[in-house]
């Protein structure tokens, strides 16, 4: 749910030459089935021109921008862990 960290980076002035975005869903089972109740997403990537602050910095709006973790949030532990490879 961080797509939104490619289009971040070039508004920020300094687009990415890459990008490893890792995605691990945690469930839970309740009396009523199963819920996601995690969501946390590991960035690694190579940006010229920013430091590994800015890089985390960018990837945190992209997750309270994003629009599928507005989906989630509230009903789902939304997670980024962010730093530049």
């Amino acid at each position: 749910n961080y797509l939104q960290l490619p289009v971040n980076a070039p508004k920020n002035g300094t687009p990415a030459t890459k990008l490893d975005i890792r995605a691990v869903v945690t469930f839970d089972k309740r009396e009523a089935g199963w819920k996601i109740a995690r969501s946390e997403i590991t960035v690694r990537g190579d940006v010229p021109g920013i430091d590994g602050a800015r890089f985390a910095e960018l990837a945190e709006d992209a997750k309270e921008n994003c629009p599928v973790s507005a989906a989630l949030r509230g009903n789902v532990e939304l997670v980024v862990n962010a730093a530049l490879a």
